[in-house]
């Protein structure tokens, strides 16, 4: 007979300081939405349709963010796909700390560690860059 062990999940006060560290970098990062204009690319691929070279490294980004833009339209959507795909990447971003977050929190006692740890690696400039980008490696995350 396999023995069940049952954990209960506390609050700490760690989990309060990531959550609202997470409103913030969202708050702050969709205040600077749109964000950057110097790689447009794959947008180029997306909305007009040409191949760039960079498609070669990134072979399913500009698929999926078509699948993306489709799912956009189907709610009304078919303007510039700058904002959107920003905003994309700025949640699969975020979904990826707390991810991490709750990952590094099952070890025991160093929610406030991991909470901090997460919050220097958010806060650096090209983990915050790519994160606000429209390109792939946010979703790479």
């Amino acid at each position: 007979m396999l023995l069940s062990t049952r954990t209960q999940r506390r609050i700490e006060p760690a989990d309060v300081v990531f959550a609202l560290f997470l409103l913030a970098y969202a708050l702050v990062s969709i205040s600077l939405i749109p964000f950057d204009f110097t790689d447009l690319s794959y947008l180029f691929s997306l909305e007009q349709g040409r191949w760039v070279t960079q498609e070669w490294v990134h072979p399913i980004y500009v698929p999926t963010a078509r699948l993306f833009s489709g799912v956009l339209g189907l709610f009304g959507y078919h303007e510039h796909m700058l904002v959107p795909l920003e905003l994309l990447n700025l949640a699969a971003a975020m979904t990826a700390f707390a991810l991490l977050y709750c990952l590094a929190r099952r070890v025991p006692s160093c929610s406030l560690a991991a909470a901090f740890t997460l919050g220097v690696a958010a806060l650096s400039t090209g983990f915050w860059r790519a994160a606000m980008r429209s390109t792939p490696y946010a979703l790479a995350f």
